[in-house]
């Protein structure tokens, strides 16, 4: 039995832990680095919103019916100076709000029916630098809820959509200069993490082109040549001579998307006429965080799925694996195949001979720069057979949704159409 100096040393902590959180959620206590606060939705309304007390914002959760309950993660900054609540947005109308110059959102408060009506505070940084800013993908309680910026961004505006405002983008800004600046520190990321391809078994094979050079084709299709244009020479896969294409974007001080492109001058069909054409690029998405591969993107003709990390099968600890559709060339995480026309179907058997593409072998940064080659910097699909090169796309590699493709699918491998969230560990939640 507890006796009486017990019973009153844990009551007495019990009142403290009360008066701690209670503190917390009026704001008088300053939540740490990384702290979440407790989420705030229309049930308590002004009185109690989701603020950082001495920081920015560095991360956004909903959870809840139509994104309800909404909390925010704090980073520090001491500097903090006056606050101001915007007015209440929502979707039905004016449906965003942006902190203006030298202001940042450090609290969020909601009100109506399902938190359907926003208000954000914008607190006073005037020492915070702002270097780059973008929208970033939306979250709901759909899929994961939770969006972290990485380190050095922050929260600067918000914006909502659907029902109730069901979907929450994060306007957000990056704060200091990359890690990388020069161009042999990106090659060297690039390298480092450069996916490795395996094709299947009869790749190489009449018209199973591996991936060839896109300048090359370029100029063909420029001097006005129509022919077939299909590399069939293994010595170039085996020997690392085809030219691989990259893009490269800090997120934020810890946080690195790398694109790599493969450019094949033709698809084959899967049956009969089903799906041939001239020129096709495809890609893999690697997203670095901390100096590890966090995520990786596989994309196929029309959609794409993301796994992670620990779910994915590596070479030498930092490449990850692609597998290589034999027709359609679209890049998988996983072997396999049946080899019908069905989104998940294409053959892709490595088989005994096992041919792979060490891609880090001829890697070629894509710039929009004067030196840059013609074919690099066109916004034109002319010479490419109406097909869009890497950089004419304005991809954003910071702000990239975790899938794409929603159409009819049975489990995870029967599907008809555009199909690559079956297979997406992440949903369509921000990569």
């Amino acid at each position: 039995m507890m006796s009486g100096n017990g019973r009153s040393l844990v009551l007495g902590r019990f009142r403290v832990l009360m008066l701690s959180f209670f503190l917390a959620l009026s704001g008088g206590v300053p939540l740490q680095a990384d702290d979440w606060t407790p989420a705030t939705s229309e049930e308590e309304g002004d009185a109690s919103p989701a603020q950082c007390s001495s920081g920015l914002v560095s991360g956004l959760r909903c959870t809840g019916r139509y994104c309800d309950d909404m909390a925010l993660k704090c980073s520090p900054n001491p500097t903090l100076g006056d606050r101001s609540w915007s007015p209440y947005f929502s979707e039905e109308g004016n449906n965003e709000f942006v902190c203006p110059a030298g202001r940042w959102i450090d609290g969020l408060r909601c009100r109506g029916r399902y938190c359907d009506n926003v208000s954000v505070r914008c607190a006073a940084a005037p020492n915070v630098q702002t270097n780059h800013c973008y929208w970033a993908p939306s979250i709901s309680e759909e899929n994961s809820g939770t969006i972290d910026y990485g380190s050095g961004t922050y929260l600067k505006g918000l914006r909502c959509r659907g029902r109730y405002c069901d979907n929450l983008e994060s306007y957000i800004c990056q704060t200091e200069k990359p890690a990388c600046t020069d161009e042999s520190c990106r090659a060297e990321q690039a390298r480092r993490f450069a996916p490795v391809l395996r094709f299947d078994k009869v790749q190489g094979a009449t018209d199973k082109c591996f991936p060839s050079d896109a300048g090359q084709y370029y100029e063909i299709r420029k001097s006005g040549s129509r022919e077939r244009v299909c590399n069939t020479d293994v010595s170039s896969v085996e020997n690392g001579l085809i030219p691989i294409y990259y893009a490269y974007q800090d997120c934020s001080l810890d946080t690195t998307v790398i694109m790599y492109w493969f450019f094949y001058g033709y698809q084959d069909t899967c049956t009969g006429s089903l799906g041939s054409h001239d020129a096709d690029w495809e890609r893999v998405a690697v997203k670095i965080r901390n100096g590890q591969v966090e995520r990786v993107q596989f994309y196929q003709h029309g959609g794409h799925y993301t796994r992670q990390g620990n779910d994915l099968e590596f070479f030498e600890g930092t490449h990850p694996v692609a597998y290589v559709g034999k027709n359609s060339h679209g890049s998988y995480h996983d072997s396999g195949g049946t080899g019908s026309c069905l989104y998940f179907e294409d053959f892709r058997n490595p088989g005994p001979r096992d041919l792979r593409l060490n891609t880090w072998q001829n890697l070629v940064e894509l710039k929009d720069t004067p030196d840059a080659p013609e074919w690099m910097r066109t916004k034109s699909a002319q010479y490419f057979d109406g097909i869009a090169a890497p950089l004419a796309r304005g991809i954003n590699l910071c702000a990239l949704p975790g899938c794409d493709g929603k159409d009819f699918h049975i489990g995870s491998t029967l599907c008809f159409g555009q199909c690559g969230c079956a297979k997406s560990s992440i949903g369509d939640a921000p990569f």
